[in-house]
């Protein structure tokens, strides 16, 4: 059976252009990437907006902690396996970010189970793509399997 995931493309700053112009040239940076464990990554942009990914923070092989996490603007969710999701409810509460998630997953689990406000939930669908301040997040179709 297929499944459909997201999987995120965070181009190094946006699409590469912007307004006509590339971003490169308007922040004068680089991306930092964090890799946090598994399938958990942080993406700091040159403006200095935080994105994470599949934060499964109960991962042995995860160091840090909820409460090392000071600042998330947008959380990248796979799917709904738990260590996809991970502390990704709590991180939304504490930080105000925004969870990209696919439709059913936003809506049943996140909104309904975890209670996350639907101001904080972004419906991905196939195709979609999602620009929040320079960060682009583009959602794909994958084949995931358990």
């Amino acid at each position: 059976m297929k499944r459909v995931s997201i999987l995120f493309v965070l181009f190094t700053v946006g699409l590469f252009f912007a307004g006509g112009q590339s971003l490169f040239a308007q922040a004068k940076g680089e991306v930092k990437m964090e890799w946090l464990s598994h399938s958990h990554f942080r993406f700091t942009s040159p403006n200095g907006k935080v994105l994470l990914t599949n934060p499964h923070l109960d991962n042995p092989d995860n160091k840090t902690k909820l409460e090392d996490i000071t600042k998330a603007d947008v959380i990248v969710v796979a799917d709904g396996h738990r260590d996809e999701i991970g502390k990704a409810p709590e991180i939304a509460a504490k930080t105000g970010a925004r969870i990209v998630a696919v439709r059913e997953l936003a809506l049943g689990y996140l909104a309904k189970v975890a209670k996350v406000p639907q101001k904080q939930l972004v419906l991905a669908g196939i195709g979609d793509r999602f620009n929040f301040d320079g960060i682009t997040v583009r959602v794909v179709h994958s084949i995931h399997g358990s």
